[in-house]
């Protein structure tokens, strides 16, 4: 559920990319030839480190987290959010600009690549995201009490799906019904 787009002049300008939904980057440092990636109103500025951006369209928060080495966040003005190093991720809420800089567990950023994906708080709609990457369903619920919990799972892509919905199921005590995909 990513897209990842090479921008013209790559490699000749600095490296520049744009990505929709979610990657994990190992950088090689190159002084002369920058990395970037854009998503959505932020750029991540790189020379040499690896991270995780997640910036899938339907969600309201892009997140970006150093595994190591560091990155600098900046905002589609060019002003600087950021310089993030191992263990820092940056929550950039694009409805209003705002962001927060939090310590993560840097192997939880990058689980979802081994289809474990840890959920520490997380909206509805991530949840529903990460249930969409690892099984391809769509999770939908008119439930206010569903839609403004906050989850603290860990979905694994060895799970069945049926299984999976079940534990959610006894976290809100509540019952879920399947319809088409």
């Amino acid at each position: 559920n990513s897209r990842l787009e090479v921008l013209p002049g790559y490699g000749r300008e600095g490296r520049h990319l744009k990505l929709s939904g979610e990657a994990f980057f190992e950088v090689k440092r190159d002084t002369t030839q920058p990395f970037f990636v854009s998503m959505d109103g932020l750029t991540v500025r790189v020379l040499g480190t690896s991270f995780n951006v997640q910036s899938y369209e339907n969600l309201h928060d892009i997140k970006v987290a150093v595994s190591t080495g560091k990155v600098l966040v900046t905002d589609q003005a060019r002003h600087s959010l950021s310089e993030l190093t191992v263990g820092q991720e940056l929550a950039y809420h694009k409805a209003d600009g705002t962001y927060q800089v939090s310590e993560v567990l840097t192997a939880n950023s990058r689980s979802w690549r081994e289809g474990k994906v840890v959920l520490d708080r997380a909206s509805f709609e991530e949840l529903a995201q990460q249930v969409l990457n690892l099984y391809g369903v769509q999770l939908h619920t008119a439930d206010r009490e569903v839609q403004s919990y906050r989850y603290n799972l860990t979905l694994q892509a060895t799970q069945r799906m049926d299984e999976t919905m079940q534990v959610i199921c006894t976290i809100l005590n509540r019952n879920y019904k399947k319809e088409d995909n």
